[in-house]
């Protein structure tokens, strides 16, 4: 009898091609820290990872397969994995950085960012789905805390408000009881050097009045409730009362403080 041999060389080349492919694909499955899992269109686990076994709570990913998330996740939560992954199925369409609240077993919450794809076979039929997710709690933990410092700004905002509106009111009072001696004051008998002096009293509690009303302005500016009103006034005015109050300084340190406007700047504006 007549034995013919056999060139297997072709048939080994490609079966130790189609082992290294699988002893890749399985170093990626086990060393990825993502979770990676493969359902059918049942919702049932094909094939999962290490770290998505890590996630069930079970020892071995063989374990996994055959079960579904209502297996190992609170009916609601696994409802929704269902409905989420159900739209894939029906679409087509991948799903991309869907953000998932994932409780464990033990009872801790994780937070995922999952990716889904369809899984098709040589047909182009949908035959299920592979998912990827990531575990961002501690982005959550930070956008949080984030949220919180804005939060406790804001607060702290209003309140900085309110203290310098209530100590704007409570200013003003005294302010308007200077003024008004002021005035009073103004209308006796004075000789022109005391009458220099009071005029430039007032032209201060004037000023710093104005100040304090700037001062609410700037609270209501924070409180989205400044409204702005057109006034007439005499720009040249304004000037003259300004280098008043800063005069006495300039001439304590024997400087002279003057001030001119070139032809043809208005006097009378509207502002």
């Amino acid at each position: 009898k007549m034995v013919v041999p056999i060139d297997v060389t072709e048939r080994k080349r490609i079966e130790q091609e189609l082992a290294n492919e699988r002893n890749l694909f399985n170093a990626l499955m086990d060393s990825i820290p993502d979770t990676i899992y493969f359902q059918d269109t049942e919702g049932r686990f094909l094939r999962i990872n290490k770290a998505q076994a890590k996630l069930l709570g079970v020892a071995d990913p063989k374990e996994a397969i055959g079960k579904t998330d209502f297996d190992y996740f609170p009916a609601e939560v696994a409802q929704d994995f269902h409905e989420t992954e159900k739209k894939l199925l029906q679409s087509g369409k991948l799903i991309l950085d869907h953000i998932q609240c994932v409780p464990k077993p033990d009872g801790q919450v994780i937070w995922f960012s999952a990716t889904e794809v369809p899984l098709y076979n040589p047909q182009g039929r949908i035959i299920g789905l592979v998912g990827i997710s990531r575990d961002i709690t501690e982005r959550k933990v930070v956008e949080a805390e984030l949220e919180r410092a804005k939060e406790d700004a804001e607060e702290a905002s209003r309140a900085k408000s309110e203290f310098l509106a209530n100590m704007s009111h409570e200013i003003r009072t005294p302010m308007n009881g200077i003024i008004g001696m002021t005035e009073l004051a103004l209308d006796t008998p004075l000789n022109s050097e005391q009458r220099e002096y009071l005029t430039l009293v007032k032209d201060s509690a004037d000023a710093l009045l104005t100040l304090i009303n700037d001062i609410l302005d700037f609270s209501k500016i924070e409180a989205g409730k400044l409204t702005l009103d057109k006034t007439d006034f005499n720009l040249h005015d304004v000037l003259a009362n300004t280098l008043r109050s800063l005069s006495v300084r300039a001439s304590q340190k024997n400087l002279e403080l003057i001030w001119s406007a070139k032809p043809g700047v208005p006097e009378n504006v509207r502002g």
